[in-house]
C-alpha cells in the first residue's frame, strides 16, 4: 500500500547519537517511529534502536559500507542505498515470520529542503 512519512533528524547533545523521528501515514492510519542511532562504545559497532506508537521496540545491528547501510533485526533486517547525492534512498524490507525471510516493502525516500 503508498504511503507518505515525514522524517526529521538531529544529533543528539554531544553529537554521539543520532535521534529520528518518522510520521507516517499508511492507508490514512498512524504509524510513528522514534529512533536512536550510534556507535556501541564498547563493541565499536553501529546499532539503531526503534520505538513504535503501537508499542513495538525493536533493535538493530547497523553495517556500513559505500553508500550502502544495512539494518540487521530478530525479525526484520533492511538495505538502504543512498544515492550520489544524497537525496534519494532506496530501501528494501524484509521480515522473517518463521524460518525464512520474505519481502515486506519497498521504498524510496527523497530529501525535501
Amino acid at each position: 500500500m503508498p504511503w507518505t512519512s515525514t522524517h526529521t533528524g538531529r544529533w543528539y547533545t554531544g553529537a554521539f547519537f543520532l535521534v529520528q523521528d518518522e510520521q507516517a501515514r499508511p492507508g490514512g492510519e498512524v504509524f510513528d517511529t522514534l529512533s536512536v542511532m550510534g556507535v556501541d562504545p564498547q563493541t565499536g559497532h553501529y546499532f539503531a534502536r526503534s520505538f513504535e506508537n503501537h508499542g513495538f521496540y525493536r533493535h538493530y545491528d547497523v553495517s556500513a559500507e559505500g553508500n550502502s547501510r544495512t539494518f540487521f533485526g530478530e525479525h526484520e533486517r533492511a538495505r538502504i542505498e543512498f544515492s550520489e547525492d544524497n537525496r534519494k534512498q532506496l530501501i528494501v524490507w524484509e521480515w522473517k515470520p518463521q524460518d525464512q525471510w520474505l519481502p515486506l516493502c519497498d521504498r524510496t525516500a527523497t530529501r525535501i529542503d
